[in-house]
């Protein structure tokens, strides 16, 4: 609500902020919903069902509450019910966020065999966290990140994830 205040125009790149009705301010938004829901459906066609996610607080970050809603609708596409408190660990979007939160699910869902993490920095804490545990990525388990970050393409294993194009987010802003 602060860029009411604002005499300027102003553009928000990444987040949508159509809803919040404000006259000076535009935004130009991936679609998070739609994304994270492709992310869901690819695993399940790599054979995954057992599936965790690590993201952030959907209560208080929009873009995890767009995401978590993508997440909820693939899994009743596939008929599987998913169940937040087994199957969801929340996360800073971060390295060290990642790697905690992916032991949290570890403990919470034993049989685990695939982790879609919110972010590619949540992704790459995890990959870490289940190195440190002697579990190998891709061979036991296989993680997906968001944000196509440069880092996911330099990380050991590359991360399988959603690339924002940011450069043409950049131009539309």
């Amino acid at each position: 609500k602060d860029f009411e205040n604002l005499k300027l125009p102003c553009v928000i790149i990444t987040n949508g902020a159509s809803e919040l009705n404000i006259a000076n301010l535009s935004s130009v938004a991936v679609d998070d919903v739609s994304a994270e829901a492709r992310i869901i459906n690819y695993l399940f066609e790599k054979g995954h069902s057992k599936i965790g996610v690590i993201g952030g607080d959907p209560n208080i970050s929009h873009p995890s509450s767009l995401r978590l809603i993508g997440i909820e609708s693939a899994f009743r596409k596939h008929k599987i019910k998913f169940e937040m408190e087994k199957q969801f660990a929340y996360s800073r979007f971060s390295l060290d966020g990642g790697y905690k939160a992916c032991n949290e699910l570890l403990e919470k869902m034993p049989n685990i065999t695939a982790i879609c993490a919110m972010s590619d920095l949540m992704a790459m804490g995890a990959i870490r966290a289940l190195k440190d545990k002697g579990l190998e990525v891709p061979g036991d388990l296989s993680v997906v990140g968001y944000d196509g970050t440069v880092v996911a393409d330099y990380s050991i294993p590359r991360i399988t994830t959603v690339w924002q194009n940011s450069d043409k987010l950049a131009k539309r802003g």
